[in-house]
């Protein structure tokens, strides 16, 4: 199926700062994919659609604002295949709407820097993808 998908499984660590604020850092498993293109004939006339999928060690930070308004999310992240290939910035907003439930709102920024063997022997071809998302949802904040 040539379509981008991101799979995260890890654990992370919550610290309190004093009052509202707290830090957070992160551990984990990260498979992702890079959807690429490449010609499909020698006449290049033709383009074949690709997946490239990687699995990585993913670390994270974030810094949290606790408030009886609004939950704040500002996360950063890096995914390692042995060397870095997916940066990520997040943030996010938790509107409590009743006990343990709350509308998230936020977005997401992620840069991958691909290389791979080319096709044809000749070496190595290098891609870097920016990916834009915009989350909106609900989320079980327990």
């Amino acid at each position: 199926l040539n379509v981008q998908r991101d799979v995260l499984v890890g654990a992370a660590v919550r610290k309190p700062l004093g009052g509202v604020f707290a830090v957070q850092g992160g551990l984990g498993v990260h498979y992702t994919t890079g959807v690429l293109f490449r010609y499909a004939d020698a006449a290049k006339t033709d383009a074949e659609l690709l997946n490239f999928p990687l699995v990585g060690a993913r670390l994270a930070v974030a810094a949290l604002l606790d408030t009886d308004l609004v939950d704040v999310r500002l996360e950063l992240a890096e995914t390692f295949v042995p060397t870095p290939v997916v940066s990520h910035a997040g943030l996010r907003l938790d509107i409590p709407v009743q006990d343990d439930l709350a509308v998230r709102i936020g977005g997401d920024m992620d840069w991958k820097r691909l290389r791979f063997a080319s096709s044809t022997g000749s070496g190595t071809a290098t891609t870097t993808q920016s990916e834009p998302v915009v989350v909106v949802g609900a989320a079980w904040t327990r």
